[in-house]
């Protein structure tokens, strides 16, 4: 396989303006031994911290496909199908190992002007491979789709078509198997509290903006209120506002007219509306989620999320409103076993503190990054364990954060949002968000693979602060 960066001052324009920053890499012809290693030598050596790698390849190796897969996904880097095209060039295609290697991408994107995805099932020679290498193959490429968030089917799909045949995904099909996302990460639900009232908040980062749906309970009504955070400013789209409303799966729904609509604040626009008993029971029912502003512009602008992940939570929160039962925040979602960074260690003996972060929560789109990290101490002799859910600008060199302070077992006790604030270098708000950003690395003597609550707990459990 081919690796050519794309560099030049109109290549770096386009970039800017259409592709939010990433560079772009082309990966032309067959994944072979040493694919991976020749790729992270090119990364390396022009110093790319952002990119979206274009595959052009009908296939190859799969086990390095896989490892360039992986390369990809550490990296954070997205992918796509396609090539820089001649007149008269065939389309694209990335099939076979090459889709393996697509999948790693952070955000993979596909449509049905780019390219094809193809599958098929791998070849082993079944006459010399003893069944044992053909069951332990399946069960490596199983394992690697279910890793890179792809749905089961996709392998299911690909064991039914002969090697020598191949399945060409629909990008309609792609995205509903996970393999395409189109800039869009998994959608997640938590409860989180506002000067003390609870809220459902569903979250969908995109490659260029971040949506989110806010939900509310009274006595007497739920509200929802959009929020579309954007990498390249929202406010000039809410000047001159005609209107503003939601699609629930394409269909207008929660319509607002002139210029109070819609409102720009925080570096996000908002759309707040009281959902009535009608609309409830459409939106327990909607896939997808469309949030418009008109403006008297030929295009609307605006953000989409989805919800298909989240409808229990949705439907539970709805419930509980109804109920009147006591509703409590919950933590960001993370995995049993953590890569931790120490970020921070006092040993002060009177406030001492260890601040950790999860290197596996690092999510990277465009000039946007976020991450999870834990901070556990002491103050007034009383321990406190707070988890924060990050977000950095990394062009702005900004962070904010929902803080959720918890007890030492990680039940959430409350939370509260920060506004965004500079990122310092040397502090260790400025050295996550180089981290998050991939502009710096930590040393491997500060890396610790474990439970954040573990750690934290024989942190003031065995007093670690006030060892030499």
């Amino acid at each position: 396989m081919t690796f050519v960066l794309a560099d030049s001052p109109a290549d770096r324009q386009r970039q800017e303006l259409l592709e939010d920053g990433d560079r772009t890499i082309y990966a032309t012809g067959d994944i072979t031994s040493g694919t991976t290693r020749q790729f992270l030598a090119l990364v390396k050596a022009h110093n790319i911290t952002q990119a979206r790698v274009y595959f052009d390849s009908p296939g190859g190796l799969s086990l390095e496909g896989m490892e360039l897969g992986r390369a990809i996904r550490a990296l954070h880097f997205n992918t796509a199908v396609g090539a820089r095209r001649t007149p008269g060039a065939e389309p694209s295609i990335c099939a076979s190992a090459c889709a393996y290697a697509y999948a790693g991408g952070e955000a993979r994107f596909l449509d049905d002007n780019s390219g094809s995805l193809g599958l098929h099932q791998f070849h082993l020679d079944k006459k010399k491979a003893p069944t044992s290498d053909v069951q332990a193959m399946s069960a490596l490429m199983l394992s690697y789709l279910t890793e890179m968030g792809v749905d089961a089917e996709a392998f299911t799909l690909a064991s039914m078509t002969a090697p020598d045949e191949l399945l060409i995904l629909s990008s309609e099909d792609a995205e509903r198997l996970g393999f395409a996302n189109n800039g869009a990460l998994p959608t997640t639900a938590g409860i989180e509290l506002a000067q003390m009232t609870p809220l459902l908040m569903i979250t969908q980062v995109h490659y260029d903006r971040k949506v989110r749906l806010g939900f509310a309970c009274s006595v007497s009504r739920l509200h929802m209120e959009a929020e579309i955070e954007s990498v390249r400013d929202g406010e000039p789209h809410v000047k001159g506002l005609t209107g503003a409303y939601f699609e629930f799966d394409d269909q207008p729904a929660l319509i607002g007219r002139g210029p109070r609509a819609a409102t720009f604040a925080e570096g996000a626009v908002h759309l707040s509306r009281v959902l009535d008993e009608e609309n409830q029971m459409r939106l327990v029912k909607t896939r997808k989620v469309k949030v418009w502003l008109e403006n008297g512009d030929p295009d609307r602008w605006g953000g989409s999320i989805d919800l298909r992940q989240v409808t229990p939570q949705i439907v539970g929160f709805f419930e509980q409103c109804a109920s009147g039962r006591r509703i409590v925040p919950s933590l960001p979602a993370t995995s049993k076993t953590q890569k931790l960074a120490i970020m921070d260690m006092r040993r002060d003996s009177d406030s001492p503190s260890l601040g950790l972060l999860d290197y596996g929560s690092i999510r990277r789109t465009g000039k946007s990054a976020s991450s999870i990290s834990y901070v556990v101490g002491l103050k007034d002799k009383e321990p406190y364990y707070m988890v924060s859910s990050n977000s950095f600008d990394c062009a702005g060199l900004r962070v904010k954060a929902l803080r959720y302070l918890s007890n030492r077992d990680g039940a959430a006790l409350d939370s509260r949002e920060t506004d965004w604030q500079a990122a310092l270098p040397d502090t260790p708000n400025g050295l996550m968000l180089q981290l998050a950003c991939g502009t710096a690395a930590l040393p491997a003597d500060r890396i610790r693979v474990s439970d954040a609550f573990t750690v934290m707990r024989e942190f003031l459990d065995k007093k670690i602060y006030a060892q030499p």
